[in-house]
């Protein structure tokens, strides 16, 4: 049951009722009781003006964005007695309005979102590294977040684009870190990002991170590039990827989907139109490609065969990007080894 606030108010004439969540929907009376009694009758005579899809947007009854997907990854595993009572409650919250909770200790939520989208596609979420391969995905305040699952929009200025082109081969030795921290090694090179931070430049910041030469990538592995984004302060990534790649992705992720509803996961209704959309794009596979003439704020080429040996990024600083050789025998005082939490 939706609850509809009230707010009735003492004045020279007796009291003043109306009602915040419904604009324009006020009233009055001479005693407290009777401007309850009239303010009830305005509420009925308000929704009864008001269309289904009104209601829907008002009492968000039910969720209009395709999926919308709920978890606990950072409250899971040292809750606070709120925390106990938000496990309670959610679920069913999101999932009487046709959202998926996952339960708590299922781990991070970008990496269970990255399992349900469907190629090009757009989507947001309130974990700032709401960052997908597959489509364009942009973190965002969870006001915004509530918006877009309650009507299905967003509003968005869609930023300029940066692109990276990978060629060549990579060399032995080398991993998909190396391909991440080659991103602001090679922006660095060209001017385009600087390490100070007086008169600081950054190319990527607030722009979209376009990356492509790297089709053979899984997309699990595509992954960890558009996650990374979030280093390079951009506001979106997206990868172009193989269609055979993006096609076994989503085999998998059918199969997660049925498991998550034979598991007693809900909104089942949900996760079985999401399956059965990704058993629609299998059956006529397509992906989005940039147009030829497009145009960039700048476009950055990194050829794999330069790239001869690790590279990593100097401490407190993700843009401060060096070849190993150029810090070997720098001393080492501190290791920290941590996961932010289980399936990041």
């Amino acid at each position: 049951m939706h609850k509809i606030s009230v707010i009735i108010e003492k004045d020279a004439h007796g009291y003043y009722a109306f009602s915040p969540d419904l604009p324009g929907c006020q009233t009055q009376g001479e005693s407290l009781e009777e401007a309850v009694t009239n303010i009830k009758e305005a509420i009925a005579l308000y929704l009864e003006t008001l269309s289904q899809d009104e209601l829907k947007d008002l009492a968000c009854l039910g969720f209009s964005a395709d999926l919308t997907m709920q978890s606990f990854c950072h409250t899971a595993a040292y809750p606070k007695p709120v925390d106990i009572e938000t496990q309670h409650s959610l679920p069913d919250f999101i999932m009487t309005r046709g959202g998926v909770s996952l339960r708590p200790g299922d781990g991070i939520i970008h990496s269970w979102l990255n399992r349900m989208l469907l190629p090009d596609t757009v989507g947001t979420g309130g974990d700032s590294h709401t960052r997908f391969p597959m489509g364009i995905s942009f973190p965002a305040g969870s006001g915004l977040v509530a918006f877009a699952a309650a009507t299905g929009v967003m509003p968005l200025d869609m930023p300029e684009s940066v692109l990276v082109r990978f060629k060549g081969k990579m060399q032995p030795g080398i991993t998909l870190r190396d391909l991440v921290h080659a991103i602001p090694y090679y922006a660095i090179e060209q001017g385009l990002l600087t390490v100070e931070k007086k008169g600081k430049k950054n190319i990527f910041s607030g722009r979209i991170l376009e990356i492509e030469g790297l089709s053979d990538l899984t997309v699990e592995q595509a992954f960890e590039l558009s996650d990374a984004s979030a280093e390079r302060s951009a506001a979106g990534c997206t990868i172009a990827l193989d269609e055979d790649t993006v096609a076994e992705y989503l085999r998998s992720n059918i199969v997660l989907l049925r498991s998550m509803i034979a598991e007693g996961y809900g909104d089942r209704r949900t996760l079985e139109r999401r399956a059965r959309k990704m058993e629609d794009w299998l059956a006529n596979p397509s992906l989005m490609t940039a147009d030829q003439d497009a145009e960039y704020a700048a476009v950055i080429e990194i050829d794999l065969a330069n790239i001869r040996e690790p590279i990593v990024c100097a401490p407190n600083d993700p843009d401060d990007a060096r070849l190993l050789s150029a810090v070997a025998g720098d001393k080492v005082d501190e290791v920290f080894i941590v996961t932010a939490d289980e399936g990041d």
